[in-house]
């Protein structure tokens, strides 16, 4: 894989942590429980974090970093859709709802990550694409489960 190949790819996977990012942030901001707030502004730094460590790679590699969320239709309709959430006035399930949409959103981050880690990386950003695949795993994980004991 050529270097301008990786930082498509890479700033890809920047535009995908921004987006969840901003979900995260704007799901944190619209949940009347503390609990759920510190926990979905934890993955909101966790993911503002992934986006930076992607950037420097791509700056590293000669390219020039994303530095602003997705404009690919699927995503961003994927964290869109966590506005519609946020209408509902019943707190239980506007809670439900948010963590339904970080469930869809999170899934289709881990895909897009899945994707990408299949095209063979050189080993030193391999490692931190893998790291991050492994924090979004966690999140899904994490928001899958609480959605369906709710």
């Amino acid at each position: 894989m050529d270097n301008n190949s990786i930082v498509n790819e890479l700033n890809d996977l920047i535009e995908i942590c921004k987006d969840g990012q901003k979900g995260y942030q704007q799901a944190a901001e619209n949940v009347d429980d503390q609990g759920y707030t510190t926990m979905f502004n934890r993955y909101a730094k966790e993911r503002g974090q992934a986006a930076a460590e992607l950037q420097q790679e791509v700056t590293r590699l000669g390219g020039q970093p994303e530095t602003d969320g997705s404009t690919a239709a699927q995503l961003h309709r994927t964290w869109m859709d966590l506005r519609s959430a946020l209408g509902v006035s019943d707190t239980a399930e506007r809670r439900q709802r948010i963590l339904e949409e970080c469930v869809r959103g999170d899934t289709a981050a881990k895909e897009r990550f899945e994707e990408v880690l299949k095209k063979g990386l050189p080993t030193n950003v391999q490692s931190t694409v893998e790291r991050q695949y492994e924090e979004v795993t966690a999140a899904l994980r994490a928001m899958s489960d609480m959605a369906a004991t709710k």
